[in-house]
Formats: C-alpha cells, structure tokens, sequence
C-alpha cells in the first residue's frame, strides 16, 4: 500500500490538467500514487490524461465515471486509492513540491488528526503575482510553529473569516472513505457542506507554509453562481436540525457566516449587472439574513447603477488595492517552511488575515 495518493478529480479540465499533473509528478520525499478521476470530460481532457498515464505507468492512473459531478467524483477517488492518506488537488490548481510531505507529517505529528492543510497563495490565472490565503496569523499560530492541531476547526476557519471548509487537504483515508465521504446531493458548497456535518468535535492539523496555488478563473467553480447559495442555505439549515451538537461559539460564528455570505450574493448581483434581483433576493431572504449588514447591503443595492458599473469594469478578480502582490517566487522556494516558520519572513503588510482575493470567502470555496 502507498503511502498517499494524490487524487485529482476533472471534469473539462484541459487548460490546466497538465499542471496539476506536473505538480503531482514533482512530488519530492514521498512516492505518491496519482489518482486522476475523470468525470464524464467531454473536451480534450481525456487524450492529456492517456498521455501521461502511458509517459508515467504505475505513478499516473486514470479512472473514467459518467458525468455525475464534484461530490461523486472525489467519493470514487476515496474508493479507488490504494494508501494511508489522499492529498485533494484540483485540476486547475497547482501544489509545492513539498506539500504532500509537509501535510503527511502533520497528520503524523498529531495522531488524532483527520486531516491536515497548510497556507495558500491566490493567483488569477496568467499571473505571476497573488495573494496570501490561510495565513499563520489568520489562525493565531504562535511564531516559528510548523504543524499546529486545530480543536475545533470550524470555529477556526470562521474566525479567521474564511469559508468553513476546503478540499485543499489531505486527508486519512480510512476517515475518508468513511464518515469524511462527500454529500452527492450537493454540485456546491461541496466542502463547506462536509466540514459542518463531519468535524464539530474532530481536530485537524495546520501546516505553517503557503504549499498550494489557487488559481481564480471565470470557468471554476467557486466564479459561476449557479446553485451556490441554496446549497449555502441548504447546510445552514442542516447544521440547525443538530444545532445542539455545535458548541456556542461555533453556532454565533456559523450565524455570522450564513448573513455575510446571503449579504453577499446579494451585492454580487449588482456587480453582475442586476441590483434589482439582489434585491429581490435579499426580500427573499431577509428573516434570514436580517442584521446590520442586511441594511448596509439594502442601501448598497439602493445607489445608483453607475456606481455598480465603475466597479464591474475593474474586472471579476481585481485585487484589493490596498494589498500589495506576492510573487511566486516567495512561494516557490525549495524550503517553503521559510516563509513563515524558519524565520517568519512574510511581512505584515503582505498579509491577506486569511481572506483570499475574494470580498467575502464563503462564496470562493477553495
């Protein structure tokens, strides 16, 4: 049995599967498997899979399922892997050489761990410069920590004003396969959905170093808003029915989440060119979503279209101005422990505070 398998799930991924596959390849201090599912692609994903799986047999193997989405393709992935741990990477996205390593023994430095995810650089694809994600100092990592066990990472995510999940992990993969399997019922929110339901009272670890590159694009998930906030809703709802299973803090901060991201959905109408469904929706939903932000984002709606339109011609993935770029270099290095761990050389003002790129996380899963 392998050690780990990293499990690639694609669904017309052809601009970007090679890299993540090059990412995977260049894997160092561990010989991972390198699962790719590939649900039902209909582009020419199918032909760069079969290149490399016969450029790379027995480290690359590829197993086709008809169309059934995100949350059944990563569940045939827990199935198929043949290891002690599944690291997630998404087609479109890239990974340090040294992330599977750092991430296997974080989970091996604290036993009672499911899964374990480090720190991010943000990308807007074409670009050599990002942003900070899952910052130490998002967390409250003390200095110079590099696997730090998170009690109650739910409450840890929010706190830190990300959204309350990501697939970005790698995970054990007995847990997987198990109680960690994906809802089917859900096409978004995917990791959002499973955090709630599967780790109220289970820990996870933190890895203190920026080992993932997520690339924003108009064609991902986390950009197209299809059925994103009934899906939100929907777990909301879920997390309710148990709601004597949360701790406290961790009902207060999942309250907060649910205004913020409705608020936003909202908002983001009026950048889409349609105050007045945000509107709509925000009327929609305002025994929900009432709360200060339900009048500030009213008023938002409220002023006039121009407004909106100056803002949509900054374009969907302008990053914030008063955030200067990191550049891929800082991330790339051969120690990526340097950055924050030996020494902490991320200067405060690089810091995003965890948020990413986008205005609020809970509509960008990672």
């Amino acid at each position: 049995m392998a050690e780990v398998c990293v499990l690639i799930t694609v669904y017309n991924g052809a601009p970007w599967i090679a890299e993540a596959l090059d990412s995977a390849l260049a894997q160092q201090g561990v010989e991972p498997e390198i699962l790719v599912i590939d649900d039902g692609s209909t582009d020419s994903t199918p032909e760069v899979l079969a290149r490399y799986s016969a450029a790379h047999p027995g480290r690359v193997r590829v197993v086709r399922i008809p169309h059934a989405g995100l949350s059944r393709a990563r569940n045939v992935g827990f199935d198929h892997a043949r290891s002690e741990f599944v690291t997630a990477l998404d087609a479109d996205d890239r990974m340090h050489p040294l992330r599977v390593r750092l991430e296997c023994d974080g989970l091996r430095a604290h036993p009672d761990a499911v899964l374990s995810f480090s720190g991010r650089w943000n990308f807007v694809d074409g670009s050599d410069v990002g942003r900070w994600g899952f910052t130490p100092q998002a967390f409250g990592v003390p200095p110079g920590e590099a696997f730090t066990l998170l009690a109650d990472p739910i409450s840890a995510m929010l706190r830190a004003g990300e959204y309350p999940g990501t697939d970005a992990c790698t995970c054990r993969a007995d847990w997987a396969r198990t109680r960690g399997r994906f809802d089917e019922s859900y096409s978004t929110f995917v990791d959002g959905e499973r955090w709630l339901r599967c780790l109220r009272d289970t820990p996870v670890v933190y890895v203190a170093a920026p080992l993932y590159e997520r690339r924003l694009h108009p064609a991902a998930m986390s950009s197209v808003a299809g059925s994103v906030e009934s899906a939100v809703f929907s777990a909301m709802d879920a997390a309710r029915a148990e709601w004597s299973r949360f701790n406290p803090e961790q009902r207060a901060l999942i309250s907060r989440f649910e205004k913020e991201s409705g608020t936003w959905f909202a908002r983001r109408a009026a950048l889409a060119g349609s105050p007045a469904s945000g509107l709509a929706f925000l009327f929609r939903h305002a025994r929900r979503l009432h709360s200060p932000q339900w009048w500030r984002t009213l008023f938002y709606l409220l002023t006039p279209s121009f407004v909106h339109a100056a803002r949509r011609r900054s374009g969907p993935f302008e990053p914030a101005a008063d955030r200067p770029g990191v550049p891929r270099s800082v991330v790339s290095g051969a120690d990526p422990l340097a950055v924050w761990v030996r020494p902490a050389r991320m200067r405060p003002e690089d810091a995003s505070g965890g948020r990413g790129d986008a205005p609020f996380s809970g509509v960008a899963p990672p």
